[in-house]
């Protein structure tokens, strides 16, 4: 069965004056997390079968600036850290425990997190990349919350979002929503089951998102889906993935575009996998040898490389469970698995940007 993690997104309620105050310093897998105190070196596995490698891939070749979040334990729900690409130069930019599911702006001008609005509702916050500066997407007036975090297109200006109700599920959909001022938000569809959106395509005339589909194996409240793509005026609905492969979600989204376009990664099975945005190809690029199970799979800038977390083996990726893991990258091949953060704590969530 699948591991899934309690959605962060739903359950956070974010304390605004953090964020005002920073920067801060196929389912064959067990359900027993039985891993949480494995020891760094532990966490280190390699493409070929051995313990602990040396890296393979240069830090010189590693640039740029990456975000992730810590999760479980003393880090609550999540917690934000930006690093060097090399993993060097770590710093945490939130509270401890007050947030979710980050995103770089395209630009690299600013992070995009969850946020709390006024009146307790969820919404988006947009910060300078050391956390300061914190302002949020104000809301409509009624129940709606949008987590907006994910997807931003320069292009168009709009953020693409997740939006849901507590009491009306009609609201319950993938929206746009203007990111410059109040208003100008869009349902671009309903989801009666969870939608996560997770990128606008390179020129903002679509935005692509996990929906949960029926049947899927899951665990607690994150069932097993599919990816989808819409265009940005809401029409041409379609389902990219295939019905006999499960996506995964550990976090805040389902997949990732590539820099150019063509391809997305994602997990099954602890595998990552890419497939084009129009269903072909679908290749299963990297499945460790060892047993480890890779988690949020993201691009680097140039779409060399892809960064992602990797699990021991036979743990569960929950908050209340959150196993010891290491930040991993790999050629878009498959090949060269490079350790970048190592600790002992749960890492998800990464994203890159270039160097600016």
């Amino acid at each position: 069965m699948p591991r899934r993690n309690v959605n962060p997104l739903l359950a956070l309620l974010v304390s605004l004056a953090c964020f005002a105050t920073a920067p801060c310093t196929s389912s064959s897998r067990s359900e027993a997390g039985s891993s949480a105190t494995a020891s760094a070196a532990s966490l280190a596995p390699s493409s070929t079968g051995g313990v602990a490698p040396s890296p393979t891939i240069a830090a010189g070749e590693l640039t740029g600036r990456i975000l992730f979040t810590r999760a479980g334990g003393t880090y609550g729900d999540e917690t934000v850290f930006t690093a060097d690409a090399d993993g060097t130069n770590e710093r945490r930019i939130t509270g401890v425990g007050m947030t979710c599911c980050p995103r770089w702006s395209p630009d690299g001008k600013h992070v995009l997190m969850a946020a709390s609005a006024p009146d307790g509702r969820i919404t988006t916050g947009i910060a300078d990349p050391d956390g300061s500066h914190l302002r949020t997407v104000p809301l409509p007036p009624g129940t709606l919350n949008l987590g907006c975090s994910q997807a931003l297109s320069l292009v168009t200006g709009r953020l693409a979002c997740e939006g849901w109700s507590d009491t009306k599920s009609g609201l319950n959909g993938v929206y746009t929503v203007r990111a410059s001022d109040e208003g100008g938000v869009v349902q671009l569809t309903h989801c009666s089951e969870e939608c996560r959106v997770f990128d606008f395509s390179p020129d903002g005339s679509e935005i692509f998102f996990f929906r949960a589909v029926e049947g899927f194996p899951g665990i607690g409240d994150q069932p097993g889906g599919s990816l989808f793509v819409i265009s940005a005026g809401g029409t041409d609905l379609h389902r990219i993935t295939h019905a006999d492969t499960p996506v995964e979600v550990t976090g805040n989204s389902g997949g990732r575009l590539s820099p150019d376009g063509q391809q997305i990664v994602f997990t099954s099975s602890g595998a990552i996998w890419t497939i084009h945005p129009d269903g072909s190809g679908l290749t299963k690029v990297f499945e460790d040898a060892q047993g480890g199970l890779a988690i949020t799979p993201t691009w680097s800038p140039d779409g060399r490389f892809i960064l992602f977390g990797l699990d021991p083996p036979g743990s569960l990726a929950t908050i209340d469970d959150a196993p010891a893991n290491g930040l991993y990258v790999i050629e878009a091949d498959g090949t060269h698995l490079t350790p970048v953060v190592l600790s002992e704590d749960w890492k998800r969530n990464p994203d890159w940007i270039a160097a600016r």
